[in-house]
């Protein structure tokens, strides 16, 4: 018996079908259509990520560039550096000499009121791996250049210029995003070559990073942190005169705008002095009682950052780790100071010049190098006391005095001369002028003192002490961690103290003085960042 179905349900049949075509294809072309405006988005996500990873590794470059100046202090010219990696050009390795003053030359366009800046050729890491642990791959291009100042030949810790190029590898395929101006604005090299704007920076050899890939340039200026970076600073207490008219303020004897002639200090009222005498201390106070006085100014004025090792409640609108700070700026006490004071380098010369004059009555006589390019050395034995003392000639010259040291004449170092003496004793100034009368420079950096005690057995320095009295006029840089300050009378210092305490019995119409141009002065503690900022030009 043969079955036939109604006519309607082989109508009903092929309007299924039909129906159900029409539907695939609708959900097909919606597929299309969604893979056609998301794929691209997932192409934009995907170099976005590639271009912070590029960010990243240019980061990276100044890391690698900021440890290595740091490896290398306190003189990243001598050279005995370790620039393992970095070269000149393709064929040459790097070494400290490459960053030394010698190699300078005057940067274009610069100018400057009394010299201009200088620049050594760069030294060169190439092709850096700073690839992270699993995804991209990514270089660093890195160049790093000395900064001076061009005539001054006491700058003896130069800065640093460093500009680093991160390239990273982009995922996917060498297409332009949805937007091609998103493949402009974040300079991505799509296909080889790399863009011509960028090319520059891919120091040496070629870039090893495969396209598409993404770069980004940062530039860094990096500044030493030198002995003398502020105008006092203890690794324990801190007391300030309470005499009326005694401060602690700045001027800069670089800039004619901001010293007197031959680069001195104006003189108290003048409007050439500066407020950048900043003064700080390590101290702190017990864990059970965080807060409370680390630097008791008494009322003295500070025309500068006031800074301490915690101790301030910040609960309360009163800073509790400086007592009598009425005549300092409320708005520039702070207290996140933390660098300890460590011993200082201590040069070790192979020879050293017969031994001075000593029959020149009530002080002793140096000849100093002849040159800024060389230097005497002397060494004054604890049977040879010195008293007081002055340099000949012009150029470079060490004094190391194993002994105390007790002034009983002036300290003479004339303009032309560049002083460094390490003590390992006591030392009593009096009130003798050092570095201050008629014929010396009177600029600090003339003058730098380093306390240098033989350390304990257990490595500890045992404690000395640096003494001044009556109308002393101290013109000098001094060092010494384990040494402790103690100034009686109205006894002016012009320069910078950094030791293990700090007090002032008296003042009266005395102060202390910072010359602001010691932040370039002396070796070199650390680098770090002074500015920071994109090149968003390429």
């Amino acid at each position: 018996m043969k079955l036939h179905l109604p006519k309607r349900l082989h109508n009903r049949t092929g309007a299924t079908l039909i129906v159900s075509l029409m539907t695939l294809f609708v959900l097909s072309g919606m597929a299309a259509l969604l893979l056609r405006t998301s794929v691209p988005r997932f192409q934009v996500n995907f170099q976005a990520a590639g271009w912070q990873q590029a960010r990243l590794a240019a980061d990276a470059g100044v890391e690698l560039a900021l440890e290595r100046l740091n490896q290398n202090a306190p003189d990243p010219t001598a050279d005995t550096t370790d620039w393992t990696g970095w070269k000149i050009n393709s064929a040459t390795a790097a070494n400290g000499t490459a960053l030394a003053w010698i190699n300078a030359t005057s940067v274009p366009g610069v100018t400057a009121t009394d010299s201009a800046l200088q620049a050594t050729p760069p030294i060169l890491l190439d092709n850096a791996n700073v690839s992270p642990v699993v995804g991209t791959t990514a270089v660093a291009d890195v160049s790093l250049r000395a900064l001076y100042l061009a005539t001054d030949p006491t700058v003896t810790a130069p800065w640093a210029r460093i500009r680093s190029m991160g390239t990273s590898s982009l995922p996917g395929n060498g297409r332009a995003a949805i937007d091609r101006m998103d493949s402009s604005l974040r300079r991505l090299s799509l296909r080889s070559p790399m863009r011509g704007t960028l090319s520059a920076n891919d120091v040496l050899t070629p870039g090893t990073v495969p396209f598409p890939n993404a770069s980004r340039i940062v530039e860094v200026i990096a500044r030493p942190i030198t002995p003398f970076s502020k105008a006092i600073v203890t690794e324990d207490s801190m007391l300030l005169s309470s005499s009326t008219g005694w401060e602690v303020n700045s001027y800069d004897s670089s800039d004619p705008n901001k010293s007197a002639a031959g680069g001195i200090y104006p003189g108290d009222g003048s409007p050439m002095i500066q407020s950048n005498g900043d003064i700080a201390s390590n101290k702190r106070n017990p864990a059970g009682s965080p807060y409370g006085p680390l630097i008791d100014a008494q009322g003295a004025v500070v025309l500068g950052n006031v800074s301490t090792n915690g101790g301030d409640d910040p609960g309360t609108v009163a800073h509790e780790n400086v007592t009598g700070n009425f005549n300092i700026d409320q708005s520039r006490i702070f207290d996140d100071f933390d660098d300890p004071l460590a011993p200082p380098p201590v040069p070790t010369p192979t020879s050293y010049n017969i031994n001075p004059a000593y029959n020149k009555g009530s002080y002793r006589e140096f000849d100093a190098s002849g040159s800024y390019t060389t230097e005497t050395y002397y060494r004054i034995p604890t049977n040879k006391p010195v008293g007081g003392l002055t340099v000949k000639g012009t150029g470079r010259i060490t004094i190391f005095i194993d002994g105390d040291w007790n002034l009983n004449g002036p300290v003479i170092i004339p303009p032309g001369v560049i002083c460094n003496i390490y003590c390992k004793g006591d030392i009593n100034f009096v009130n003798q002028t050092v570095n201050y009368d008629s014929i010396s420079s009177k600029r600090p950096a003339n003058l730098r003192i380093y306390g240098v005690p033989d350390p304990n057995a257990d490595g500890t320095l045992p404690p000395r002490k640096l003494d001044a009295q009556g109308e002393g006029q101290i013109a000098a840089a001094f060092y010494g961690p384990s040494y402790k300050a103690s100034l009686n009378g109205t006894v002016n210092w012009y320069g910078a103290f950094a030791g293990k305490s700090y007090q002032i019995v008296g003042g009266g119409n005395g102060g202390f003085h910072y010359d602001e141009f010691l932040g370039f002065v002396g070796y070199v503690k650390k680098y770090v960042v002074h500015s920071y900022q994109e090149d968003s030009r390429q």
